[in-house]
């Protein structure tokens, strides 16, 4: 919907993604529900949002450990919000915009289209609020599980995203962080380094053998799509599961035959 809304306000963007902090910050400052759509030019929703707000609000309060994982949750999701706010300003601004906020906000080593497909992968949340469904799960283990996914394993994620969808992207004249490269030989080599620095970073974890096959996943779901054979892009599931282990490259069968026989 924001993709396609037409609208290029900053500010509207960041009134309507404030819901997703809202919703991952309930000790925090409320917005008013009503105000998430102000100046959004297909008007509102009737109240949705908001409940969606209070129903996510009210499911993290039932996790015993979500006070450890807060500070990192609310972290991403602010850098979610922001980045997709930045993404939307007008064609004619947006990159000078997006490498603004990428000095702004980022600490790593990385351009500001990796920065900003980091941004955009709610992974690292689910992972932590995966952590917070544990009684025991410390501030230590949550900063320990953001840094193993975020930068690198969120990165790849959106990068994969944006690759399989690069086609659509120039159609509706969307940014699209994968063509921002020279050449897609130096993406290539560029999405190698993020799953390789992503695969080390998840090996530190203590239960490492469950979050390399997240990794493991996403190559296989996104190289298995259909999308993923199109001109330009098809040789690049080839150097991927070759480059994986012989996990992915099963776990990409599965999810051809699921796609073929359309359960996937």
């Amino acid at each position: 919907m924001v993709d396609r809304s037409g609208c290029p306000d900053r500010r509207v963007h960041e009134k309507l993604h404030r819901s997703f902090v809202d919703a991952l910050e309930p000790c925090g400052p409320d917005s008013d529900g009503s105000s998430y759509f102000d100046g959004f030019p297909l008007g509102g929703d009737g109240g949705y949002l908001r409940t969606l707000v209070e129903r996510v609000r009210l499911g993290i309060g039932r996790l015993p450990g979500y006070r450890a994982v807060r500070e990192q949750v609310v972290e991403l999701a602010r850098l979610y919000a922001g980045m997709q706010s930045t993404k939307h300003v007008h064609p004619s601004r947006r990159e000078r915009a997006m490498m603004e906020w990428h000095a702004a906000n980022c600490e790593e080593h990385l351009a500001w289209w990796e920065f900003g497909a980091a941004a955009g992968s709610t992974l690292a949340i689910f992972a932590l609020l995966a952590l917070a469904a544990d009684a025991s799960a410390g501030t230590a283990d949550a900063l320990l599980l953001r840094r193993a996914y975020f930068p690198y394993v969120c990165a790849f994620h959106i990068m994969l995203d944006y690759l399989i969808d690069r086609d659509e992207d120039s159609a509706y004249g969307d940014l699209n962080f994968t063509r921002q490269y020279p050449t897609d030989g130096h993406f290539l080599e560029a999405l190698c380094g993020l799953y390789d620095r992503a695969r080390n970073g998840v090996s530190e974890l203590p239960d490492a053998g469950f979050h390399e096959r997240v990794l493991d996943g996403l190559v296989a779901v996104y190289m298995s799509d259909p999308k993923a054979r199109a001109p330009g892009i098809s040789g690049f599931a080839d150097v991927l599961l070759e480059r994986a282990p012989r996990d992915a490259r099963a776990f990409y069968v599965i999810c051809r035959l699921l796609k073929l026989c359309r359960l996937l």
